[in-house]
């Protein structure tokens, strides 16, 4: 509806509320408030008489707007049709900065910021008006030479990459950039996106894919070297002694998806309810399994993002044992000849600082062919588990989904499933054990000698030897196993000429705790380290790879056994 003589339009008396006090900025909300009007009706006829050119409009802030009347003198052109559209054009692009996701930050020619939306005041730790003013320079990690950086953007245009953030409270964030210079006159325009955690993760694969490589190569590799490190500082072995009170035997580490380490412990002569009872209040551990218990030992699962043997997986090593006396721990670890020692001694150093190297040697592997690796795997099963194993391989029980089920194998072959299933688990316990101790076994035939350097913690020249001799280290190790009776009386029967023996006849005079810990102690550390070849299922007992180490030892010890100690007699 139109107003007054002049045929414009007039807002419904709106013109009225600004007459009284020209150049004086408005709201709807106010005008509405003045005319007795709804906001919206207010606000659309405010539009109106903008459009008309009778009143001046401009935006405040993300959201609001203002409306006036030009002073005597302003002039009242009325704005071009296009005018409106630049306004709402604005209006979408400012909304646009203020909503992104992505920081997005404008600086002067001087590298002053001039304008920031929210997510980069979240990203830079400051508030909008603290952002204002400050300088590229302010948020650049030490190192990071901006200056230049800035001087090739004002030259070569458009640039992207990664930038080093320094938060104000000194919080460091990797940010991926995309930056355009002169958006309008002296103005750049610069948008990041925090990848701190995707950059995190891509170096830390790297990382693992070096260690992956490093020890996938240790595995394959001709030679060796073993280092053993000796720390006279609190670990997670040497804490779990001290709580139970009793010998804890390491049997192996298995990494998680999280970059932890599930420590395996055999706690000699302890029950496993009390052994989990003491290990729940130790530092660095996340929680504690027991797996097996029995009269003799526990064997229990450690879940741990702290140990020696972390810190030398991380650094792609493989721990071969790791043994506690009080609060001292010894750990044996091996790393391909062509490691870097220097790096796996700052990595143990850095986490236990009186770590020290107390010994070191090159070993060989042994050389085994195909046929070799095959007879020594068929040789371990029994003819039914062999069986057992084929039918299930070529009846596809180990696909994906399963081609057939363990009763469909087990009425194939005739036998009932229960005694199917019972043969493929010892079947597969057998591989199992075996490739393991084989991965973990070293039979070497030649000890290289080495020098270790003063700073790694001793000095000297190691003793070695080659063919078959031992160093201080390997001594220790026999001697260890040699250390109880019942494992001298094992290896004394294979020395005496006996290929076999049966471990009933070992222990036929021994107490019922002596053959429990016989079964479950003693003939798997032999085993272990390679002395014997120990067939749970048969009850039988073998020479094994190392036996040799220890055999010219047994004998000096029969030869002279009416002289030595009682206990060694």
């Amino acid at each position: 509806m139109k107003e007054g003589g002049s045929g414009r339009y007039r807002g419904g008396g709106l013109v009225s509320v600004f007459e009284g006090a020209p150049g004086e900025p408005f709201t709807s909300t106010e005008v509405a408030e003045a005319v007795g009007c709804a906001r919206t009706t207010a606000y659309k006829r405010l539009r109106r008489l903008a459009a008309d050119g009778d009143l001046r409009t401009k935006k405040v802030g993300a959201r609001g707007r203002v409306w006036w009347l030009p002073a005597a003198g302003a002039g009242t052109d009325r704005p071009s049709e296009g005018d409106d559209t630049d306004l709402d054009k604005a209006r979408q692009y400012r909304a646009v900065f203020e909503a992104a996701f992505d920081a997005i930050l404008i600086a002067d020619d001087d590298a002053r910021y001039v304008d920031a939306n929210p997510a980069a005041c979240e990203l830079l730790g400051l508030p909008y008006e603290a952002v204002l003013g400050e300088r590229i320079t302010d948020f650049a990690a030490p190192g990071y030479d901006v200056e230049s950086a800035w001087g090739d953007f004002r030259s070569d245009g458009l640039d992207r990459g990664l930038f080093p953030l320094q938060r104000p409270d000194g919080e460091r964030r990797t940010v991926e950039f995309a930056a355009t210079p002169d958006v309008l006159p002296g103005r750049h325009l610069a948008i990041l996106r925090d990848v701190t955690e995707r950059h995190e993760a891509r170096v830390e694969a790297g990382r693992e894919r070096r260690r992956a490589e490093r020890y996938q190569r240790s595995l394959a590799a001709d030679a060796v070297i073993e280092v053993t490190f000796r720390i006279p500082e609190a670990t997670v072995l040497s804490d779990l002694a001290a709580a139970v009170g009793d010998r804890c035997e390491f049997e192996g580490v298995v990494p998680t998806s999280d970059d932890r380490l599930l420590h395996y412990v055999t706690v000699v002569g302890a029950d496993g309810d009390a052994v989990a009872a003491a290990a729940a209040d130790l530092p660095d551990l996340a929680a504690v399994r027991v797996v097996t218990t029995d009269d003799e030992a526990a064997l229990v699962e450690l879940d741990t993002d702290r140990s020696p043997a972390r810190t030398l997986t991380l650094a792609g090593a493989s721990v071969r044992s790791m043994t506690t006396s009080g609060t001292t721990t010894t750990v044996v670890s091996e790393i391909g000849a062509d490691a870097d020692l220097q790096e796996l001694t700052d990595r143990i150093r850095a986490a236990y600082p009186d770590a020290t190297i107390v010994a070191k040697r090159t070993l060989d592997r042994p050389i085994r062919t195909t046929r070799q690796y095959r007879d020594s795997l068929t040789g371990a099963l029994t003819d039914r588990q062999r069986e057992t194993l084929r039918a299930a391989y070529l009846g596809g029980y180990f696909e994906w989904p399963r081609a057939s089920s363990a009763e469909d194998v087990a009425t194939a072959m005739g036998i009932a499933s229960s005694t199917w299933l019972r043969h493929l688990r010892r079947a597969e316990a057998k591989l199992l054990r075996w490739f393991f101790e084989e991965l973990r076994s070293i039979a070497s035939t030649r000890i290289t000698s080495v020098r270790v350097p003063p700073c790694m913690g001793i000095g000297g020249t190691q003793s070695s030897g080659e063919n078959g001799s031992t160093d201080t280290h390997r001594q220790d190790e026999l001697f260890t196993q040699l250390a109880h009776p019942v494992r001298r009386r094992v290896l004394e029967r294979l020395v005496r000429g006996d290929g076999e023996v049966r471990a009933a006849d070992v222990a036929a005079t021994a107490t019922d705790r002596d053959r429990l810990a016989l079964r479950h102690v003693h003939l798997p550390k032999l085993a272990y380290a390679g002395y014997v070849e120990w067939d749970p299922d048969a009850g039988t007992v073998r020479r094994g790879r190392e036996f040799a180490t220890v055999e010219a030892t047994i004998e000096l010890l029969l030869a002279n056994e009416r002289t030595l100690p009682g206990s060694w007699g």
